[in-house]
């Protein structure tokens, strides 16, 4: 949602001329950049909690599949 929206900012300004092509292609790069660093963060930390639930289970796997809906839920909806 975050990169939708910067994506169209962009755009925007590309389409009312305050930015040219050089400067659009520029900022697009860094902003797909940023949005795969963050992904990466994202996935980072989800694997951590992951690993500290399943270890809080008493390492039940069952229980700690179940938990990932309810994780990424809170957590990205």
């Amino acid at each position: 949602q975050w990169i939708v929206g910067k994506l169209g900012d962009l755009e925007s300004m590309f389409n009312l001329g305050i930015i040219d092509n050089i400067q659009y292609y520029e900022e697009k790069t860094k902003l797909l950049e940023q949005a795969k660093a963050m992904h990466k963060e994202e996935h980072s930390n989800t694997w951590d909690d992951s690993v500290d639930n399943y270890l809080e289970r008493g390492k039940n796997v069952v229980r700690h599949w179940s938990d990932f809906d309810e994780y990424y839920n809170d957590k990205f909806k």
